[in-house]
């Protein structure tokens, strides 16, 4: 196949800008000094409930244990509970009227109903809390075997050997299955780290709770967490993260984009002279309409003025739990680091 055909016909489901930002990573990666940035779609791959869903879950848990309490006498529907305790956190107990109360909240800031629902939580029921709701009671599912996302990106990640791992997540799924495969890494949860030769750091900034047990750490979550970050600009999150982001190949997998404090580093970061190296996996609307278009090209507009270079892919497949097409394109991108011509055999 003659390399004049572009898009290439391993990326032939992708528009022009998307196929040629791959290429480039694809070059960028084949030289080294890469980071990985995770986001909440890679563990959503494998059950995890992602940031809005698990808001959900946290409300109707919150408002059923309260409602429970004015049933019992012990609370009053006028004076939100101070201290509140979890008991029962599984979606079977869920009223009615639990659900239609976290739904109500759902539509209001996320961060702010976050924030609203943890002052009312003491910090152990918080945890715990949140430790269920990430991996259940039976978390063997978790222990058998990764998501076709986690096993493609770790694979990823095995060919590219990279400077570090920043994982937004709390749970440590891609740990498990680096740990399976035999890779170095070591978990990085507080600001106390001394640089390897032969284990690659994962970065947890905003909170580590591993399937396993293990460290009680803060977790980021709630408004006055994100104005705590975004207002200690020498925190060893926020140093770390602009570290990576200035000098390194930078790859964002299953992020959104919208976080804030994610934009504010980037908006940093943007603003330093130099080669800016980011690179993102983005879903694009299947069969899009015009005002679609419209609003995706702005956001990728933004996007561009903050360094980063979109890679969009078809988002039907998105609708499916095992999230077929990212994977295939990590799959294709794994034999092209190795194999340039790759792209350009057959699909």
């Amino acid at each position: 196949m003659k390399k004049s055909v572009f898009p290439p016909p391993l990326l032939a489901h992708l528009d022009r800008r998307a196929a040629g930002n791959l290429l480039s990573l694809a070059r960028q990666l084949r030289s080294g000094d890469s980071a990985f940035f995770l986001g909440a779609g890679v563990s959503a791959s494998a059950g995890v409930p992602a940031w809005r869903d698990l808001l959900h879950r946290i409300a109707a848990t919150f408002f059923y244990h309260w409602e429970y309490d004015i049933e019992a006498g012990y609370a009053e529907p006028n004076k939100a509970p101070t201290g509140l305790s979890i008991a029962f956190w599984d979606d079977i107990f869920w009223s009615d009227s639990a659900l239609a109360a976290a739904e109500a909240v759902g539509h209001e800031d996320a961060l702010f109903v976050a924030q609203q629902l943890k002052n009312c939580i003491d910090e152990r029921n918080w945890q715990y809390l949140l430790r269920k709701l990430i991996y259940g009671d039976d978390a063997t599912g978790y222990t058998t075997g990764p998501s076709p996302l986690i096993s493609t990106l770790c694979a990823l990640i095995r060919a590219c050997i990279p400077a570090a791992i920043i994982n937004y997540n709390y749970d440590d799924l891609v740990e498990q299955e680096l740990r399976r495969s035999g890779y170095a890494f070591v978990p990085i949860w507080k600001g106390r780290w001394s640089p390897s030769t032969t284990a690659t750091p994962v970065f947890h900034p905003h909170g580590y709770l591993p399937l396993g047990g293990g460290p009680s750490t803060s977790v980021i979550l709630g408004e006055s967490e994100y104005q705590q970050e975004a207002t200690e600009p020498y925190a060893w999150s926020n140093l770390i993260q602009l570290q990576f982001l200035n000098s390194h190949c930078c790859i964002f997998v299953g992020h959104s984009l919208i976080d804030p404090n994610v934009r504010r580093l980037l908006r940093i970061a943007s603003s330093v002279p130099g080669a800016q190296r980011r690179y993102a996996f983005l879903p694009s609307a299947s069969d899009p309409d015009r005002f679609e278009t419209m609003r995706q090209s702005l956001f990728d507009n933004d996007l561009n003025r903050l360094g980063v270079r979109p890679i969009r892919f078809p988002a039907g497949s998105l609708r499916d739990p095992q999230f077929d097409e990212l994977p295939r394109l990590l799959s294709i991108l794994v034999a092209g680091i190795t194999n340039p011509a790759a792209f350009w055999e057959g699909a």
